[in-house]
């Protein structure tokens, strides 16, 4: 992780609304949009985010507005925030923006996620012009579901470099 720090200057990690990391990486995380938005424009190096459930949703969002800043995304377990039983605390994401991104993209989804269901996380990624990789039955790709380091994460985020 560290050769690809070094290469790209910065990797942000969003982490929103009831996330959590228990990282010694050196990654910055970040779970405030002006923050995410400040130390992009601080950056000269290109630049790949890496968001993780609503991390996926903010990152959608506000695409548009970093063109030109972003290399790249690899987007986590999209949360679907769409979703009849979404918390009223995170229906604010609504809707979920469906136009390409501006910069390429893996979307990581399981095939028993409680918060996406694969057939909407596929979706997501062909409205956002990403590739699409299903994970198999993985939750939702967090320390609940028994994830720790993640090195089939690393190996796509050297992917994605290659893009």
């Amino acid at each position: 992780m560290n050769r690809i720090m070094s290469l790209l200057g910065v990797i942000l990690i969003l982490a929103l609304w009831g996330c959590s990391t228990n990282s010694t990486e050196p990654e910055q995380i970040i779970s405030d949009e002006q923050a995410i938005m400040e130390l992009l424009a601080e950056q000269h190096k290109p630049i790949v985010l890496v968001g993780h459930s609503l991390g996926c949703i903010t990152i959608t969002h506000w695409a548009q507005e970093s063109r030109g800043k972003i290399q790249g995304a690899l987007l986590v377990a999209p949360a679907d925030v769409e979703r009849p039983d979404t918390p009223p605390q995170i229906q604010n994401f609504r809707p979920v923006p469906l136009e390409p991104l501006p910069f390429c993209g893996i979307v990581v989804g399981s095939s028993n996620d409680p918060y996406v269901s694969l057939q909407r996380a596929e979706m997501f990624a062909k409205c956002w012009s990403c590739r699409f990789i299903n994970i198999g039955p993985s939750g939702h790709i967090d320390t609940a579901a028994g994830f720790g380091p993640w090195r089939q994460g690393e190996v796509l985020l050297q992917q994605l470099l290659r893009l």
